[in-house]
């Protein structure tokens, strides 16, 4: 599906990249805090999980959250968001 000239996926990645490129992804450790610029609160973690960046919403659900707040337990802290 085009849109523009560009297909979906193309828009979607250059969406996320727009609003992303500035933000520092994490090094070490591995999940790093992101602000909502909307509302200024803290309400996703980036990841890094096998090579892959992801973005984490906050919520129980969420398997990769799960873990995330599992490697919190463990006595870890993310990175403070920009």
């Amino acid at each position: 599906m085009d849109w523009l000239g560009v297909t979906i996926p193309q828009m979607v990645t250059l969406i996320f990249t727009q609003n992303f490129k500035n933000m520092a992804y994490p090094t070490n450790p591995i999940y790093k805090l992101v602000k909502d610029p909307s509302t200024n609160t803290q309400n996703t973690v980036l990841g890094m999980i096998n090579g892959i960046q992801w973005q984490i919403p906050f919520n129980v659900d969420n398997t990769h959250y799960q873990d995330y707040l599992e490697w919190v337990e463990e006595g870890n802290t993310a990175e403070a968001a920009d």
